[in-house]
């Protein structure tokens, strides 16, 4: 007799549910014409709250750890060492970590079959696992990210930028890219991620509030998820902010001497997935320590912090570049385009200081995989001590960088917000169902 056919496993698509998305995710449930919907979330708390959302969804809870005792996890070589706290952990902890990823997946590929990974941009090792894990099955994986452009965002395929989705638009791209390079040249339409600290009681507030969560994740969640658990960002964080009181750190308003010429290195906030995932170079101060030991005579080199994280410099891994003469430490909320004024390089992983030094005709060099980096105006470098090859740069006309980016929007991006709160599910709904089509045989 002859065995009976495999029925085929339904279509689903699968979000990544972490944190506020647990929220945001579940009300697209509706829009999905009928697809199985499965979430992945971090801890039991945000589980319910999916299931209350939506309740003939499939949830998995990433701190279920005992549910594959038996299951032995397979190597993933070094992936686990970009994680910013995975890193530190003792190797039984890892392995937990990873028993339950490859549990997760492995369960949910053998049920149905994933069309779709939705996630937010890569930052920490389960993301980076899911989106291998799925797309070696050959779901379409998307990484929701921001445009330079304030309202936009696009998807990546990658643990970086370096494949972004094809989208495809109808919108007036160059108007808007026009619109926005003169808006910047007034220092408006700045991100909507960017927190300025400029006052004392700002930065107070976020000593206290930063302080309350890193305690509350110490004695609450002492059994959660690691990414739940751990408290280390915010033990960070809270120190920069103290650190940001205290005058020494920084110089007074620079006087920038003629004829003197610099390399400015923009500090991106920590942690963050650009130092983990979308560069080799992980440590702000190594590279920092390697531009300076490459600086020929008539050049000094300037730290500027992220201005969501003033007292960075501070910190005690900073003390010996920042006590240098030939450095100049800047908080975050310097005005950027009094520097790009200077005669000036800017070197970085991917800040959009870095883009916006392009459009200004400095030279350029990044050494992550970020969206822009074939933008005219941009190199890429192999390596920090590499950055002295844009001192033979020629300025990229600005039509050209303004025509580039508008063939990346038009490619790519789609109009809409994912944010706690702001997310605007008509334009997700919509960008779900191009995902969806694109991926159809």
């Amino acid at each position: 007799m002859m065995g009976r056919a495999a029925v085929p496993l339904r279509p689903a698509v699968v979000f990544f549910a972490r944190d506020f998305l647990a929220d945001e995710f579940p009300r697209l449930a509706a829009r999905l014409n009928g697809m199985d919907r499965i979430y992945i979330t971090a801890n039991r708390r945000e589980a319910q709250r999916v299931r209350s959302a939506d309740p003939h969804g499939t949830v998995y809870s990433l701190d279920d750890t005992g549910r594959w005792p038996d299951l032995k996890p397979e190597p993933v070589n070094l992936a686990h060492n970009c994680d910013r706290f995975l890193r530190g952990y003792h190797q039984c902890e890892i392995e937990d970590v990873l028993r339950v990823l490859q549990g997760i997946s492995a369960d949910c590929l053998s049920k149905f079959s994933v069309k779709l990974y939705l996630d937010e941009p890569v930052s920490g090792f389960p993301n980076w696992y899911f989106n291998r894990a799925f797309a070696a099955a050959g779901a379409r994986c998307a990484h929701f990210q921001t445009a330079w452009l304030p309202g936009y965002m696009f998807y990546t395929a990658d643990a970086a930028q370096a494949a972004p989705v094809e989208m495809g638009g109808g919108a007036d791209w160059r108007s808007l890219v026009d619109t926005h390079v003169e808006s910047r040249r007034e220092g408006l339409a700045r991100p909507v991620y960017v927190i300025n600290y400029g006052s004392a009681r700002k930065r107070l507030q976020g000593v206290i509030t930063t302080t309350a969560k890193g305690i509350y994740r110490s004695l609450f969640r002492r059994d959660g998820f690691y990414i739940d658990r751990d408290a280390a960002a915010h033990w960070l964080h809270a120190e920069c902010l103290l650190r940001s009181f205290d005058r020494r750190t920084y110089s007074q308003p620079p006087e920038f001497n003629c004829g003197e010429r610099y390399v400015l290195f923009p500090l991106h906030y920590e942690p963050e997935s650009v130092l983990n995932y979308f560069s080799e170079f992980q440590r702000q101060e190594e590279i920092a320590a390697q531009i300076l030991d490459t600086l020929p005579l008539g050049y000094r080199l300037i730290l500027k912090e992220h201005p969501s994280q003033p007292g960075a410099l501070g910190l005690n891994k900073w003390r010996a570049l920042v006590r240098s003469k030939r450095v100049l430490a800047l908080r975050g909320d310097y005005d950027a385009r009094r520097l790009l004024a200077l005669d000036v390089v800017v070197v970085s992983i991917g800040s959009t200081l870095a883009l916006e030094a392009a459009v200004a005709g400095r030279p350029v060099g990044v050494l992550g995989a970020v969206h822009f980096v074939a933008m005219p105006g941009i190199r890429r470098l192999a390596s920090p001590t590499e950055w002295m090859v844009l001192l033979d740069h020629s300025p990229s006309p600005l039509p050209e960088i303004k025509a580039w980016y508008a063939r990346f929007m038009k490619r790519h991006c789609f109009r809409g917000s994912i944010m706690r709160g702001a997310t605007d599910i008509d334009a997700l709904a919509e960008s779900i169902g191009m995902l969806l089509r694109r991926s159809d045989p």
